[in-house]
């Protein structure tokens, strides 16, 4: 993995990351490319945010562009967790009177 742009957002209290990677096979999964950017970077998977994975047409490469937040609130602000909706069951049919 080869870091390509890095720079600091202090008002978002993050790092924006751009980097390239190869692979052999399939495209690696989000969870791994985290684990491998946080070895790169030596910061904790829980601080980083990859919000796109682009595969370059024909070869067995792709651009990662991720965030990383120097603290878990400034995260949890800019990354809210979306919750699940509910399903109401549908009202019960009401009989025809005569």
């Amino acid at each position: 993995m080869d870091i390509k742009t890095k720079h600091e957002e202090p008002l978002l209290n993050r790092i924006y990351i751009e980097a390239v990677t190869t692979f052999e096979k399939e495209t690696p999964s989000k969870e791994v490319l985290k684990k491998e950017l946080s070895k790169k970077l030596g910061e904790s998977e829980a601080s980083i945010v990859i919000s796109s994975v682009k595969n370059l047409y024909g070869e067995r490469k792709a651009i990662i562009k991720a965030h990383v937040y120097k603290d878990e609130n400034t995260l949890k602000f800019m990354n809210p967790v979306k919750k699940a909706k509910v399903k109401k069951e549908p009202a019960p049919a009401k009989g025809k009177k005569k």
